[in-house]
């Protein structure tokens, strides 16, 4: 028997670590599966049953780019060799009465250990797991601890510069320092504080002023190290971001918006100092800022129409359905940049396309469930896929005028 094509579900929704980007490959997470694409065909190589469920989260090892982490509401955290497609370490973790909501992030400088949060009712809960420890019995330990809380974790990040710290933000707008090898916290100032000089107005008036009916600004969208500077961490609130102080915990500058849109994701530009890219759920825009500056430097689209786009970037893509390894069919559609935002972006200057690297890309997920990834640097599209499926597919079939065509259904919307 022989495979004739690979027809991908599409990037599902969730959180901000369903995207990855290696010098080799392009990874995304639908809700089950791991989809690893080529770096120069975007031929879909490899996927990765990741899940009997929903994946809660994946990273990749920044060690090893044939390393990968995933957990799935299940409860299944395993270690992946991603070249071979199998796991080489795993630990199931008690579920409670509710799906597990966990994130991930690498030790950059330990290959050993990920930090792994799990969200639920009675507590968040921030835990190192050794990697090469399958047992559970010492292969966990417990870093911080928030009993009770009435807010659920939304990201976290290990800092690039300081071995054990921690930054994790959650739905209150609180982003908690944390250092890991003396197990303690610290917590940074709500950006909601009305006493704060630093803000302009409080987040009721704010919520006011953009005509929005959900006055709870506070969530913590993302937050970023700087590469460069050990001093800066960027956090990315829903509609406005502040850069802090690590070293004192004090707010340095709060950025205007460039629209209002909600903020999706941040990244620091890594091959010049203080810039960094920032994404809109409901828009296509990218805005550039530097930190020496309030307002945006620049600001661009991705795209005009995304449907015009997807089925005429590049020789080879996922929209290649028929030939042998290639990705899926195309999806019709009239998908605007209006009402398709980037849900989630990364950044990498270490991009290795088609043979040489190539500076300053951003791989992105789309509203709509389709991949893309853009050179920044000449302002082109390299690669974009048709819209697929955000939720889990149940159901397909092939049509009996036309073996070419295949219809396919999901628990989407």
């Amino acid at each position: 028997m022989k495979q004739i094509g690979i027809i991908p579900a599409g990037c599902q929704l969730t959180n901000q670590t369903i995207l990855h980007i290696t010098e080799n490959y392009l990874l995304y997470a639908s809700t089950i599966a791991i989809y690893v694409l080529n770096a120069s065909t975007f031929n879909v190589e490899k996927i990765l049953k990741a899940s009997d469920t929903l994946i809660s989260s994946f990273i990749v090892s920044p060690h090893d780019n044939n390393e990968l982490i995933s957990i799935g509401n299940d409860g299944h955290l395993c270690l992946w060799n991603v070249n071979e497609e199998c796991i080489t370490t795993r630990i199931s973790i008690p579920t409670p009465n509710e799906p597990l909501d966990c994130l991930l992030a690498w030790d950059p400088y330990n290959t050993d250990s990920c930090v792994v949060v799990f969200n639920s009712g009675k507590s968040i809960s921030v835990c190192e797991w050794n990697v090469r420890k399958a047992a559970k019995n010492g292969a966990i330990s417990e870093i911080f601890c928030h009993k009770k809380p009435n807010w659920r974790a939304t990201v976290v990040r290990n800092s690039p510069h300081k071995a054990g710290l921690i930054a994790l933000g959650g739905t209150n707008g609180t982003v908690f320092l944390i250092n890991e090898q003396e197990k303690k916290s610290s917590k940074l100032l709500q950006e909601s504080n009305k006493n704060n000089p630093n803000l302009p107005t409080d987040t009721q008036n704010v919520a006011l002023n953009l005509g929005l009916k959900n006055t709870s600004l506070q969530k913590v969208v993302d937050v970023q190290f700087d590469t460069l500077s050990a001093t800066y961490l960027l956090v990315a609130y829903q509609y406005y971001i502040i850069l802090w102080d690590v070293d004192t915990e004090s707010q340095m500058q709060m950025f205007d918006r460039s629209n209002n849109a909600e903020i999706s994701s941040l990244n620091w530009l890594e091959w010049t100092a203080g810039n960094f890219a920032v994404t809109h759920v409901k828009s296509t825009t990218i805005s550039l800022y530097n930190v020496s500056q309030k307002a945006p430097i620049q600001s661009f689209k991705l795209t005009s129409n995304v449907a015009a786009t997807s089925s005429a970037v590049g020789t080879t893509s996922i929209a290649n359905a028929g030939q042998a390894g290639g990705g899926g069919g195309s999806v019709t559609g009239n998908y605007t940049a209006a009402n398709i935002g980037i849900i989630a972006a990364v950044v990498t200057n270490k991009y290795n396309y088609q043979g040489r690297q190539s500076r300053r890309v951003m791989w992105c997920c789309l509203a709509d469930g389709s991949v893309l990834l853009y050179n920044l640097q000449r302002h082109q599209l390299e690669f974009h896929s048709s819209a697929g499926h955000t939720e889990t597919i149940f159901a397909c079939a092939y049509c009996p005028q036309s073996p070419d065509v295949v219809a396919s259904v999901s628990f989407g919307k």
